[in-house]
């Protein structure tokens, strides 16, 4: 589904993400929390790398696809219908979080306000896993385009309620200050109909706590 051309990423993948399988080997064995599982692939893998997993969606088709992934691999994640906003961080907690397609979705002062928790709730060492949506992305281009209003920099809110937000060069980096850059990379890419994707401005990520 999407919004008249507008890149709808709100249903994440059943597979895990590929930042997850190659670097989630780097973090201790613990706790694990995803802060927008999607059809839970990311969530499901980390259960089956013997991580103790929580992961949440406010969707609950989500959440019924995620649980049944999690059956048919035969692994135990404890789904949780709710808002990252509204998640409730413990210090030094997780070893990883996975925050995949969220910031996107979210205002940047909210943004910066997750960014925050997510770091007091990592424990050290621990790494947090994300990706979102540049200014490069056609969608910023399609949502200029129709002149929707800002209601922040870059942030846009549709008709149906799904806020957009488009991060600027080396912008995210600016809200994990204190944090390692173990990978980061901006891309523009093209993938194929028959992956069912296309044209895509992107930021990826994954950063250390270091004390």
């Amino acid at each position: 589904m999407t919004d008249g051309g507008i890149n709808n990423s709100r249903m994440r993948s059943a597979r895990p993400s590929w930042l997850v399988k190659q670097y989630s080997g780097l973090a201790k064995s613990g706790r694990a929390l995803d802060l927008a599982c999607g059809q839970g692939g990311d969530a499901v893998y980390l259960a089956g790398q013997d991580f103790d997993v929580i992961a949440l969606d406010n969707l609950q088709d989500n959440l019924e696809r995620a649980y049944q992934l999690a059956e048919n691999k035969n692994v135990s994640v404890d789904l949780r219908n709710s808002d990252p906003l509204d998640f409730k961080f413990h210090k030094d907690r997780y070893s990883i979080i996975v925050a995949n397609n969220l910031f996107q979705h979210l205002k940047k002062s909210q943004s910066v306000d997750l960014a925050a928790k997510i770091v007091y709730g990592l424990r050290r060492e621990g790494l947090v896993f994300g990706s979102a949506l540049t200014v490069n992305d056609p969608s910023f281009k399609e949502i200029k385009k129709r002149k929707i209003a800002e209601i922040e920099k870059n942030c846009f809110q549709l008709s149906n309620g799904w806020l957009y937000s488009f991060f600027d060069n080396r912008e995210v980096l600016d809200i994990f200050p204190a944090m390692q850059p173990v990978y980061y990379s901006e891309t523009d890419y093209f993938r194929s109909q028959q992956t069912g994707a296309s044209w895509r401005g992107l930021v990826e990520f994954v950063f250390k706590k270091n004390c």
